[in-house]
């Protein structure tokens, strides 16, 4: 769960150095790969 967490936080700081649409489209992605762990 701790790893989540940083690598959601990594996550939030590397979205501010890319275009709102293409972290749109990867934190869909990335909601599917959770929906997949879980």
């Amino acid at each position: 769960m701790s790893s989540y967490i940083l690598f959601f936080t990594e996550k939030l700081t590397f979205r501010k150095k890319i275009p709102k649409k293409t972290f749109n489209l990867d934190s869909a992605v990335l909601k599917n790969l959770n929906t997949k762990n879980y």
